[in-house]
C-alpha cells in the first residue's frame, strides 16, 4: 500500500530496476483492488503510479504506466455513469503511446482501443464503436507482435457482434471471417 515513505521518495533518484519493480507493484496492487471490487482504492493506486512514474523514460516503467491507465479505464468504466470518463482515459493511452515502437506499449494501446470500443457499445454508440474497431485493425493488422494481432481479432469479433445485433448478418460474417485470421498462428 501507499505509505508516507513511498510517497515522499523522488522516483528519479531510484535505479531503473527499483522503478520497474515499484511501478509494476503499484499496477498489480491496483489490479488486485479492482478485482476485489474496491474500485475507489484501485483508482487511487493507479493515479499514484501514473503521477509518480508518468514521465519515466525507462520502457518497462512506461509500460506499467500505460497499464495503470488501462486498468484505471476499466475500473472507472465499471462505475455506474462513468463510461465517458473511461473513454477519456483510453484516449489518453492512445495519445501518449500510439507512436511508441515498444511492443508492450503497442499492446496497451490496442487494449485501450478494444476497451474503448466495448464502452462505446455499452453506451449504444455503435457507429463510433465500429469506427474504433476499424481504427484498431488499421493500426495493427500487420503488427509483428502476436498479442497485438490477437487484439485485432478481438476488435473484429466485437464489430461482428455489433453488426449481428444491428441486423447486418452479411457484414458480420465478413468481420468474423477476418477475425479468424488473427491470433495464435499455430
Amino acid at each position: 500500500s501507499l505509505d508516507d515513505d513511498t510517497v515522499g521518495r523522488d522516483a528519479t533518484t531510484e535505479d531503473a530496476s527499483s522503478r520497474i519493480d515499484a511501478a509494476r507493484a503499484s499496477v498489480g496492487e491496483g489490479d488486485a483492488l479492482a478485482a476485489l471490487g474496491r474500485s475507489q482504492e484501485a483508482i487511487v493506486v493507479y493515479d499514484y503510479a501514473i503521477a509518480r512514474y508518468g514521465d519515466d523514460p525507462e520502457p518497462l516503467v512506461r509500460a506499467s504506466v500505460a497499464s495503470a491507465f488501462v486498468g484505471k479505464g476499466l475500473t472507472v468504466g465499471g462505475l455506474e455513469g462513468s463510461e465517458s470518463k473511461a473513454i477519456v482515459i483510453y484516449d489518453t493511452v492512445v495519445a501518449r503511446y500510439a507512436h511508441d515502437p515498444d511492443a508492450t506499449l503497442r499492446a496497451e494501446v490496442a487494449y485501450a482501443l478494444v476497451y474503448k470500443g466495448g464502452t462505446l457499445r455499452k453506451l449504444g454508440r455503435f457507429e463510433e464503436q465500429m469506427a474504433v474497431n476499424d481504427d484498431t485493425v488499421a493500426r495493427y493488422r500487420e503488427d509483428a507482435d502476436l498479442r497485438v494481432r490477437a487484439l485485432v481479432g478481438t476488435a473484429l469479433n466485437d464489430k461482428g457482434s455489433t453488426l449481428m445485433a444491428l441486423g447486418h448478418a452479411d457484414d458480420a460474417i465478413a468481420a468474423y471471417e477476418s477475425a479468424a485470421t488473427y491470433g495464435d498462428p499455430t
